[in-house]
This record gives C-alpha cells, sequence and structure tokens, in this order.
C-alpha cells in the first residue's frame, strides 16, 4: 500500500493560520500566569514580559515556515497584541475586565492574526517550509496544534471567561454585594466594587471560580476551577467523538454533587451562570476544531 498525499498551497496556508493561533492561545493562557496577568495591568516592566512570551511562543509554532520575514512579521505580531492590551489596559478600564471585554480583546488579537497571516501568505511565505518531506509531518503537525490549541483555550481560557462571567453577580448566600468585579491576587479572592475599592468579600460570599459555595476561599477556589477544567477538558473530548448524549451525563454528575446547596435560588442561578458558560466555550471550541480536522 503506497501513501500518497498532495498538498495545494491552500493546505500549507491552512497549517500556517493555525500556528499562528496557536502561538496567541498558548502565549496568552497557558503560559501567561494569573500573576503575570494581575501585574501587566499596572507595571510596564510585566506587559513587556508578556510580549517577549508571545513573541518566542509564535516563532516556535512557525518552526517549519521559519524564515526571516517569519520572524519579523512574528515580532510585529507581539508588538501588536502588547500594544493592544496595553490600550485595553489604559482606555477600556473596568470594562476591558469583564467577560465583553475579554471577548473583544480576544477579537482583535484574531484579526490581527488573520492581517499577519494575510501577509506572509500574499508574500509566499507559506511555500517556504523549512522541514523535509511535508507529506510525512504535515497531517500529523496540523492535527496536533488543532487539538492542542483547543484544549488549551477551552481549558484555561474556559476558566478566565468563567471567571469574569461570574463575577458582575452577588454573592451565593443571598447577601448583597455590590460588586462589579473579581480578582485574585496571588491566593487571597479580591472584590472590585464599583467605587473603585477593593477588599475581601464576606463570609459565605463566594465570587471566582467553576464551583462556587464553600467558605474557605483559596482552596475552594482551586477546587473550584479544577471541577471546571476537568469539566471542559471531558466535555471538549465528547464532542470531538461525536459523543453529544454523554455530555449530559457530565453535567448530571455535576450537578448530583451540589444537590442540597442547589436549594438555595441564589446559589442555583449562580451555579448555572458558571455551568452554562463553561459548556459553551467547549461546545464552541469543539464545534469549530472538528470543522477545521474533518
Amino acid at each position: 500500500m503506497t501513501f500518497q498525499m498532495s498538498f495545494a498551497p491552500s493546505d500549507k496556508a491552512t497549517l500556517l493560520l493555525v500556528l499562528l493561533v496557536a502561538g496567541h492561545v498558548f502565549g496568552d493562557f497557558l503560559f501567561q500566569s494569573r500573576r503575570l496577568a494581575e501585574k501587566k495591568e499596572r507595571s510596564l516592566r510585566s506587559l513587556l514580559v508578556h510580549g517577549v512570551i508571545v513573541l518566542v511562543t509564535h516563532v516556535g509554532f512557525l518552526i517549519p515556515f521559519l524564515s526571516v520575514a517569519a520572524v519579523l512579521w512574528a515580532m510585529a505580531l507581539a508588538a501588536a497584541h502588547t500594544l493592544q492590551d496595553a490600550l485595553r489596559i489604559r482606555l477600556w478600564g473596568e470594562r476591558g475586565r469583564s467577560v465583553s471585554g475579554l471577548l473583544a480583546d480576544q477579537a482583535i488579537h484574531v484579526l490581527m492574526i488573520i492581517a499577519v497571516w494575510w501577509v506572509l501568505y500574499r508574500s509566499g511565505a507559506q511555500r517556504d517550509i523549512l522541514l523535509p518531506s511535508p507529506t510525512l509531518w504535515m497531517p500529523t503537525l496540523r492535527h496536533v496544534a488543532v487539538l492542542s490549541t483547543a484544549y488549551v483555550f477551552c481549558v484555561w481560557g474556559g476558566s478566565m471567561i468563567v471567571e469574569k462571567a461570574l463575577g458582575a453577580y452577588p454573592g451565593v448566600n443571598g447577601t448583597a454585594v455590590t460588586s462589579f468585579l473579581v480578582r485574585v491576587k496571588g491566593d487571597l479572592l479580591v472584590v472590585r466594587r464599583k467605587n473603585g475599592t477593593e477588599e475581601e468579600p464576606p463570609p459565605g460570599d463566594h465570587q471566582e471560580g467553576d464551583g462556587p459555595g464553600a467558605m474557605d476561599y483559596t482552596a475552594d477556589r482551586r477546587m473550584g476551577m479544577m471541577i471546571g477544567r476537568l469539566e471542559r477538558a471531558l466535555a471538549l473530548t465528547l464532542l470531538l467523538y461525536g459523543q453529544w448524549g454523554a455530555l449530559g451525563l457530565v453535567l448530571a454528575a455535576k450537578s448530583i454533587a451540589r444537590f442540597k446547596e442547589l436549594e438555595s435560588q441564589s446559589f442555583s442561578d449562580y451555579y448555572l451562570i458558571g455551568t452554562l458558560w463553561s459548556i459553551l466555550v467547549a461546545v464552541a471550541t469543539g464545534i469549530l476544531a472538528r470543522e477545521i480536522l474533518f
């Protein structure tokens, strides 16, 4: 049996776009720690460190297409990424830290990636394959890049989306908490109120993570985020295999674990919002990944 497969320029161009997106997702979500994300809002040095991380990640993913032009455009993309973050911090304020601000910010980054990809495509950079025998490694690299990017965005990016989505809502025990946003400084959970002040939330008003409702903020935050990450990873795996029915079992198991707490209306609403956001991220990521792969 002879293995034969031909690659048109469009196939290579598609791989180039996938690798550019992968560089952004890994640099912005996996290799950017929570502490760095917090510090870059106040420190120019931390913002530049994040820009360097994005640059190195892009260059690493572009190794198959590595050339002087690719490196230069990766530098331009990292510089534009850093500038966009700086403008978001300075001009958007609290709105930039909300879930709508996060999604708008990511949309702008994706548009910049598409622009750089289009320039590289028109310049013929996608035809310059550094590694030999592309028919052997290109399909595998494409699948690995798409799947790893999908899981990183779904697991780590999903945590950020859920956290910011839940940050705008009051506490789970009915206490009137007029918080606009919740941030985490190190291991400390902090409520940012509408007047700009920050403080630790009152007991029982857990405000962050995918599994709210416990008394120990630090431990519950970590466990809640881990539950959410595992939930999205499992949901994405099921969706990639087309097992939509099994997704209901995941939601049922999670609800059983919180059955007694769901008797509280405020907690059940809070829990439902977090779960729906989490599943929405997994479903959207799974559908997009399947469209690219199959």
